[in-house]
C-alpha cells in the first residue's frame, strides 16, 4: 500500500501544479516559495469548499470568487507582502506619509483590478517548488506520510525533484520569465535546479545587496532605520552566464523572526532594486545596470 499511494502521489506532480496559486504563466516576473506555510491547508480547504483556483491547460490561477472574499486573500501575511513587492515594481505608492502601510491600498491590489494577484491576466506568476504545506521546513507529521508514502521529508523532497522539477523547467522554458523572486535561504540549489537545470554553474554572477543601502540611496525611501530594519538583511542576485536563463532574486523568508523581511520599507526596497536594476514594468530588461 505504502508503494502503490507513494506511486500515485508522485506521478500526479507530473501533470499538476498543487500547491501553488499561479496566475499569468507568462508573466515576466515570477515568485517562487519552498512551499506553503501552515496556513496552506486551509487555502486547500477554501478551494475545495469555495472553488478559488480554476486551471487551464494546467496551469493554476485564481477565480472571481477569489476576488470578491476579502477574508481568503488577507488572511495571510504572505500574499500581501508579494503585493507590496510588486506595487513598488510598478511604482505605486502604498506607504502613508508616515511610512506606515496603507491597508486599503493594498487590500485593492490584493483583490481588485488593479494588479491581478495571482489571475491569469495579471502581472506575476506564483509558484512553490513542494506541493504540500507544512508549518515549518523541518515539519513532516503522519498525514503528510499518509498522503505521500514516504517516512522522510527528504525522501519527499527527493521524489519531488524528480517528479516535479522538469515540469518547472519546461514551464520556464515555454514562457521565458525574466526574473523569478525566490523566497527562503537554503534552498537555492534547488531553485536555481528548477529554474536553470543545474545547480551548480561556474560562470554564475552572485552579488549581495543590502536592503538598507537601497532605501538609504533613495531619497523616497531615506529614513532612520529603527528596529523594525535590520541592517544585516540582504538578498542575493544569481545571473546565468547564459543571458536567456532568469534571473534568480533569493530573498530571506517573509515574516516576523530574525533575519527575516518583515519591515515594509523592505519590501519596497526589493520591489524598487528589481524595477531599477534587473527588469522595469511591464517587461523591459534593464540593460547593463
Amino acid at each position: 500500500m505504502n508503494d502503490a499511494v507513494k506511486t500515485k502521489f508522485f506521478e500526479s506532480l507530473k501533470t499538476s501544479l498543487i500547491g501553488c496559486e499561479g496566475g499569468n504563466v507568462n508573466a515576466s516576473l515570477w515568485f517562487c516559495g519552498i512551499e506553503w506555510g501552515e496556513w496552506g491547508e486551509s487555502r486547500n480547504k477554501d478551494n475545495i469548499q469555495n472553488g478559488l483556483f480554476q486551471n487551464q491547460n494546467k496551469i493554476p490561477s485564481v477565480t472571481n470568487k477569489w476576488m470578491e472574499n476579502n477574508n481568503i486573500t488577507l488572511s495571510n501575511s504572505f500574499d500581501s507582502s508579494i503585493a507590496k513587492i510588486v506595487l513598488s515594481w510598478k511604482g505605486k505608492k502604498w506607504l502613508n506619509d508616515d511610512n506606515s502601510v496603507n491597508e486599503k491600498i493594498i487590500s485593492c491590489y490584493s483583490i481588485g483590478e488593479e494588479a491581478k494577484l495571482y489571475r491569469s491576466d495579471g502581472d506575476t506568476f506564483k509558484l512553490n517548488l513542494f506541493p504540500l504545506a507544512a508549518k515549518s521546513v523541518p515539519t513532516w507529521t503522519e498525514e503528510h506520510y499518509t498522503k505521500t508514502g514516504c517516512f522522510l521529508k527528504s525522501e519527499y523532497y527527493g521524489k519531488c525533484i524528480e517528479h516535479r522539477f522538469p515540469q518547472l523547467l519546461e514551464l520556464k522554458g515555454v514562457s521565458t520569465p525574466k526574473v523569478i523572486v525566490c523566497i527562503g535561504r537554503g534552498f537555492i540549489n534547488e531553485y536555481k535546479y528548477a529554474f536553470w537545470g543545474e545547480y551548480h554553474v561556474k560562470d554564475v554572477e552572485i552579488k549581495n545587496v543590502e536592503l538598507n543601502d537601497i532605501k538609504i540611496k533613495n531619497v523616497e525611501l531615506t529614513r532612520e532605520v529603527t528596529d523594525k530594519s535590520n541592517p544585516k538583511i540582504q538578498i542575493q542576485i544569481h545571473k546565468h552566464k547564459d543571458l536567456q536563463f532568469p534571473i534568480i532574486v533569493e530573498t530571506p523568508f517573509f515574516g516576523y523572526y530574525k533575519y527575516c523581511v518583515k519591515d515594509p520599507l523592505d519590501f519596497q526596497a526589493i520591489g524598487k532594486y528589481i524595477s531599477d536594476n534587473l527588469l522595469k514594468y511591464p517587461d523591459v530588461p534593464v540593460i547593463n545596470p
